[in-house]
């Protein structure tokens, strides 16, 4: 019997091993905040503009949402404000091209205010911005679509770019929302148009592995406690 508790207790312990990797920690799934480039992209008052992005493969899709946050600068601003969406590109086509959504966004915010800084970073955190384990990434593919307020302030502001991605990939081109569309457009002084930004989301489990962790659990039970 000692060797029936002993399997016992290894089948236990597997499965605790199991649950931690079930509860496990954020990580990024997109990091673009490595590779400066010292360029930054000005921003027109009242335009959207937005950086397409595709999530590192190394994590599945149906990622929970933890944390974003993306690099702008101000200068000379007075009641600087920004709105923030992150959307999925689900709209339709430009040029053969998805376009971004606003009519399902994954996140957004309005009216956020913004001092005048050299460079600075504007975070986003489950728990703060918005409830822990409310947001899931069901595609890998995803635009953060910013559009900056000068409320009659005057000044410049904008965001800072980064390349090449550390974690997932990017495109050259971004996205301009003009006269009620989306469109593709190409910077001929910078070449890449990436934010300096990064996404950070907790894995979700996938369904075999629960059943398995369930199936680990009835077998280590029936093995300590079943019989002799």
């Amino acid at each position: 019997m000692v060797t029936m508790k002993a399997s016992a207790a290894k089948i236990l312990a597997a499965l605790a091993l199991g649950l931690m990797a079930l509860n496990a920690k954020a990580v990024y799934v997109y990091d673009n905040s490595v590779n400066d480039q010292t360029n930054r992209l000005s921003a027109v008052d009242n335009l959207w503009f937005g950086d397409e992005v595709i999530l590192s493969a190394a994590y599945p899709a149906n990622s929970t949402l933890t944390h974003f946050d993306f690099q702008y600068w101000a200068v000379g601003t007075t009641g600087l404000t920004i709105d923030v969406q992150l959307l999925y590109n689900t709209g339709a086509p430009y040029n053969g091209y998805a376009t971004p959504d606003f009519s399902s966004p994954i996140y957004t915010f309005s009216g956020f205010a913004l001092p005048n800084t050299g460079r600075d970073t504007i975070n986003f955190d489950a728990g703060i911005d918005f409830a822990p384990g409310s947001i899931n990434l069901s595609s890998a593919t995803l635009t953060l679509a910013v559009q900056f307020h000068f409320n009659g302030g005057g000044g410049t502001a904008g965001v800072d770019l980064y390349n090449p991605p550390v974690v997932g990939a990017g495109y050259l081109d971004y996205w301009v929302y003009n006269g009620g569309n989306w469109e593709l457009t190409t910077n001929n002084v910078f070449g890449t148009v990436n934010f300096g930004m990064r996404i950070e989301a907790v894995p979700e489990p996938t369904s075999f592995s629960i059943f398995f962790l369930g199936g680990l659990m009835a077998l280590g039970f029936r093995r300590l406690f079943g019989k002799k």
